[in-house]
């Protein structure tokens, strides 16, 4: 126990010696971390899907696409799941018998929901809304979905088309009244 206790002050010391073998961690650091997104595992426990934001420092974008992990083969390593280039796909979940992915894509111009065979087969467009879909859930048997979006206050319908961004524009969002979670 003595030996450890003198190595622990020894390893603190020669850390505190020389500030410039370690640096601080920066904005720029972070920026560059991978991105975990939503997961979901098929109904046997075989497969693991999830999305993964992967940031482009250079074009100043953080794609995300979808990953498959085989949770049967022991060391298995985690494939991209049909890499599709400039489209995002995140929130995924699998059908109920574990033979499809539904899943958000902006593939169409706007978020919408989308379903793909786990094997061979083209993706789907579930969902034609005008607004982006922010999030859905899918019912007992995959025969209705249940799908939710942000709506500008003045929207009087179910789905109004989503105001167009200034290119400055940012993702804060600004509140008018105290008490308001921030969490």
């Amino acid at each position: 126990m003595k030996k450890i206790l003198q190595f622990g002050i020894a390893a603190t010391a020669l850390a505190v010696a020389h500030p410039g073998i370690a640096r601080n961690f920066s904005p720029e650091d972070l920026v560059q971390f991978n991105r975990l997104g939503g997961s979901s595992v098929s109904a046997d426990g075989g497969m693991l899907v999830f999305s993964l934001a992967e940031p482009d420092i250079e074009a100043n974008a953080r794609p995300t696409d979808l990953w498959l992990l085989d949770l049967r083969e022991p060391g298995s390593v985690a494939e991209r799941w049909r890499a599709t280039g400039d489209v995002n796909e995140s929130g995924p979940v699998f059908s109920a018998d574990g033979e499809e992915i539904f899943y958000l894509s902006d593939e169409s111009g706007s978020s919408q929901v989308w379903r793909a065979p786990l094997g061979e087969g083209d993706p789907v467009q579930v969902t034609h809304v005008e607004a982006d879909v922010a999030g859905f859930s899918i019912g007992p048997g995959a025969q209705r979905i249940a799908i939710w979006f942000d709506e500008a206050i003045g929207c009087e319908t179910a789905s109004c088309p989503d105001e167009e961004e200034a290119a400055d524009a940012g993702t804060g969002r600004s509140y008018d009244a105290l008490m308001v979670r921030h969490w």
